[in-house]
């Protein structure tokens, strides 16, 4: 016989959700979902056009073979990007590299300005940098070339030229090392030497400033704040549809298909945690979690991954601007290679950045108005922390001494993002 579904206790108050239907693999919900008109994508024609638009500078550029620029993608594609979206395309035509904002991959309702999207994009040009030095090589880059805002999909145009003498960047031998570990640190002190190696990665960077706290009181105190900003992103709407949706890769087969997204098996959890994440995927019942002021489960998850760290990065910019964030996210990817090269692994943290953001910009009308007025505490709190001023944080990040991951996110292959124009 077939039980009933479950009914509500209309005295009480109380709701009976099937367990068994939660933790089943996500599908879509029509009665919530959440439409975003996806963007079109961006074809080897458009980006054509656009380099065809772009004048050919008076710098002479060195043209590269097309096999020369593949092993500077491959450098390029293994960058760490939100969720793991790899907001990027490349395309060569007539001696320069153009890198593309491919906006089919990036839909995030919190990336104000597109700071992931332009963090992600620095990261990546300053792994192709890298590669290029070492072999023998000046990248010369013109960021945001199209005048007057129009064309913003195209971000960066590279040239290239011959190196007069040979530089080294020893960051280079770490590319492939550098990955997201989510495991759980051991809390153990940073020496003083590795605290100055990482203080030095971001000293060529103008405007951009980096503030590393590694006193256990200052990383408990924000690691309860990152904890409450992770609960309250996947009690909004639209930063549950992402979640869930659209950045978990619930099996290994859909990790490995998609080759993007965030593999549950990177994420060091326990069974009852993912079968609580499991339930938390139906937005029924975030609701009413949210609506009961719950939720300290997830919230303490968070919190305690953040809260084994063994300090806690900032990286701000003056204002939130599309030069800024591209330049901070270059220096972002500095910061973990040179941590990665002192033996510490590196977790970032998006949900307070985006929703800070959100609040400080005047945007706050865009969440629901209870959790808009959590995150203005929250930002309080965390200033405070971190003594921030006028400056803007742009990036959160956790170092930790932890076991290494046993699995790596995929990458997309490298015929996906790299396109050779007519003059190649």
């Amino acid at each position: 016989m077939q039980k009933d579904p479950p009914q509500p206790i209309a005295v009480s108050g109380r709701f009976f959700l099937d367990i068994e239907e939660l933790i089943t693999d996500p599908v879509a919900n029509k009665e919530t979902e959440v439409d975003i008109e996806p963007a079109e994508p961006l074809t080897a024609e458009r980006m054509q056009a656009y380099a065809d638009q772009v004048l050919v500078s008076d710098v002479l550029s060195y043209i590269l073979d097309t096999s020369i620029v593949k092993i500077l993608i491959n450098a390029a594609r293994i960058a760490p990007s939100a969720g793991n979206n790899q907001p990027w395309k490349w395309f060569y035509d007539n001696g320069r590299l153009f890198l593309f904002h491919s906006r089919e991959r990036t839909n995030a309702s919190g990336d104000i300005h597109n700071i992931g999207t332009y963090l992600s994009l620095g990261a990546a040009i300053e792994n192709l940098s890298l590669r290029a030095t070492q072999m023998g090589l000046i990248c010369i880059v013109e960021p945001f070339p199209m005048v007057g805002g129009v064309g913003d999909e195209l971000v960066a145009v590279i040239r290239f030229r011959i190196a007069e003498k040979e530089e080294k960047d020893e960051l280079v031998h770490f590319l492939e090392a550098r990955c997201t570990n989510r495991n759980s640190g051991n809390k153990m002190q940073i020496s003083e030497m590795q605290i100055s190696e990482i203080n030095d990665a971001v000293e060529q960077f103008a405007n951009i400033g980096f503030r590393l706290e590694y006193s256990r009181e200052k990383i408990d105190q924000l690691a309860a704040i990152i904890g409450k900003t992770e609960k309250l992103r996947i009690f909004i709407e639209q930063g549950h549809k992402e979640f869930f949706e659209t950045e978990i890769r619930w099996t290994a087969e859909s990790a490995e298909k998609t080759k993007d997204g965030i593999d549950l098996r990177t994420v060091d959890l326990s069974l009852k945690d993912i079968t609580g994440l499991r339930l938390m995927k139906d937005l029924r019942a975030a609701k009413l979690l949210s609506e009961w002021g719950a939720g300290k489960a997830i919230e303490k998850l968070s919190a305690d991954g953040v809260s084994s760290a063994s300090g806690i990065g900032v990286l701000t910019v003056p204002v939130l601007s599309k030069e800024f964030s591209l330049n901070a996210g270059r220096a972002m990817e500095r910061v973990w290679l040179a941590a990665t090269k002192a033996g510490l692994t590196v977790q970032p943290f998006f949900a307070p950045i985006h929703h800070f953001a959100l609040i400080r910009n005047h945007m706050e009308h865009t969440l629901p108005s209870a959790i808009s007025a959590q995150f203005k505490v929250l930002y309080d709190e965390f200033a405070s922390v971190v003594a921030l001023k006028s400056e803007e944080p742009i990036f959160i990040f956790r170092f930790c001494y932890a076991e290494d991951v046993k699995v790596r996110t995929f990458r997309l292959d490298t015929e996906d993002i790299f396109f050779i124009g007519n003059n190649a």
